[in-house]
């Protein structure tokens, strides 16, 4: 099966401004993100998403377009290791990102899973056909109170699991919201905490403890990504698991480095 072409469809929208800021950063106003469609010989088209939703994905397109379209075009769709074998090359001297490659990878992952007919996660391998899902939004309260109303607007509406985003609460304000979320929550929910790397080693020690004494599943990206031995240290001392991460372009690097020095219970694959 041989791919004829790769094409990206531009879907345009705009953000509205919330008027908060948060620990990502302030993001409104109009983002382009793309529909990755990789074409073969045998009808079977391999779609990805191209960008994320704040930021969008325009600095993607280029490098897809350009780069690797002329990789891909005539060889067989089944070839991903040939060509994550190229990236080395076209990464050092072409300057093409991780965030580039990975829409094509998932895209042919998509073609090889259409053609033989199963879901891509029953290609990789799988134990379980169901799993639970929590509700998160991105941060956009200034105080406890908003995390309130939002806790119990999502266990209204069936989810039994969610994860928090504190924005850039002071500490001791993501204590109140910590507790409260949880009496709301009750003991049969589970609560999680994402930062989004927001802080530093005293705090993130102080609010993990915290997570500790409330039963929190998981404590997400309290700090810096490639802070390693920070994050190792900060494992052991809590109970809380901590859960890294989903920010670094290249994660199979960072989850390399989590995994050695038994730093994460829980490695983020997205």
């Amino acid at each position: 099966m041989k791919i004829t072409d790769v094409k990206i469809e531009v879907v345009r929208r705009t953000l509205p401004d919330t008027g908060l800021d948060s620990d990502l950063g302030r993001f409104f106003g109009d983002v382009e993100q793309g529909v990755l469609r990789i074409l073969t010989d045998e009808g079977i088209e391999g779609n990805c998403f191209v960008g994320d939703f704040r930021g969008g994905g325009h600095g993607q397109f280029g490098p897809i377009l350009n780069v690797l379209k002329p990789e891909i075009v005539g060889r067989d769709a089944y070839e991903r290791e040939r060509l994550w074998n190229r990236l080395p090359i076209l990464s050092g001297r072409r300057g093409l990102s991780m965030n580039a490659w990975a829409p094509v990878d998932v895209a042919l992952w998509d073609i090889a899973g259409k053609a033989a007919g199963v879901p891509v996660y029953k290609l990789l391998g799988t134990n379980r056909n169901e799993t639970e899902v929590y509700a998160t939004y991105p941060p956009r309260h200034e105080s406890p109170e908003g995390y309130f109303e939002e806790a119990q607007q999502i266990f209204d509406a069936g989810f039994r699991a969610y994860k928090i985003h504190p924005g850039v609460l002071a500490t001791s304000d993501v204590f109140e919201m910590m507790a409260g979320v949880r009496d709301i929550a009750g003991d049969d929910r589970e609560l999680m905490l994402d930062p989004n790397n927001g802080y530093d080693f005293r705090k993130a020690l102080n609010v993990g403890s915290a997570a500790d004494e409330l039963g929190f599943y998981w404590f997400e990206d309290p700090i810096p990504a490639h802070e390693y031995d920070n994050i190792a240290e900060l494992s052991r001392r809590l109970i809380t698991p901590l859960c890294m991460s989903d920010k670094p372009e290249n994660q199979f690097q960072t989850g390399y480095h989590y995994i050695r020095l038994n730093a994460s219970r829980i490695i983020r694959g997205t």
